[in-house]
């Protein structure tokens, strides 16, 4: 088709400069016009059409490339998702039973009835209540250690209710001759450990403060320095 649109602007082309030159072929003139306007129209229509048709054979492999890639998604959403399904329902799970803890059962206990009369001791500054806390690992009780060292609680705090999972207990300790509150303020160096409601006997020591890891360690002078240290600054 291109080869006929060529001749046919070419003639076109002839019959024009034909009708110009040759006064007896002056009619050529205007059908040379009329054979170049139509062979160019169609050549360029013709051209339109074939990048057309270039263009959908291009555009139709990647249609259905990404049909494929889509439907392989889909396919492997599908199988994945039961397993999703399946982590969900299982942390569901997880977290309904950690949530089940049974607090009437806890506040009935024997160990928590043992920690309730031992804090109440504490209160009291009977320091023989305080020998379920740590002090120089385990070896000794902290109890026995005030007791040797002319110490007293100023004051003591039990928490079994701000926490999902622990007890917290926090104390102010200081010499017997120092003040307990002065100006309202409660005097002494102060310390709290954490144990979890599984087992009231593991009480862990807070390290981001001064005072406990030093009582866990049974370092002697650094615990009476702290607590006068505390006592000169506030009291």
């Amino acid at each position: 088709m291109a080869v006929i649109f060529t001749l046919m602007i070419l003639l076109g082309a002839l019959f024009f400069v034909l009708g110009l030159k040759v006064p007896k072929f002056s009619n050529l003139h205007k059908y040379g016009i009329i054979l170049f306007s139509c062979g160019l129209a169609f050549a360029i229509i013709n051209s339109m059409i074939s990048l057309n048709k270039e263009r959908s054979a291009s555009t139709t492999p990647s249609i259905s490339n990404a049909t494929v890639i889509e439907n392989d998604s889909e396919s492997s959403a599908a199988v994945e998702a039961p397993e999703s399904d399946v982590v969900v329902e299982e942390n569901e799970t997880q977290s309904s039973i950690e949530k089940e803890f049974d607090w009437d059962a806890f506040d009935a206990s024997p160990e928590r009835a043992k920690l309730s009369d031992d804090v109440r001791d504490m209160q009291n500054n009977n320091l023989k209540g305080a020998n379920f806390l740590p002090f120089n690992g385990e070896d000794t009780g902290l109890g026995n250690f005030m007791i040797s060292q002319g110490l007293k609680f100023t004051d003591v705090s039990l928490d079994c209710f701000s926490s999902d999972t622990h007890c917290k207990l926090h104390v102010h300790i200081s010499r017997k001759e120092y003040p307990s509150k002065v100006d309202g303020y409660i005097c002494g160096a102060v310390a709290y450990w954490t144990a979890p409601y599984s087992n009231l006997k593991q009480w862990t020591p807070n390290e981001g403060m001064a005072l406990p890891p030093l009582l866990y360690e049974g370092n002697v002078d650094a615990v009476l320095r702290k607590i006068d240290y505390e006592r000169d600054r506030r009291c």
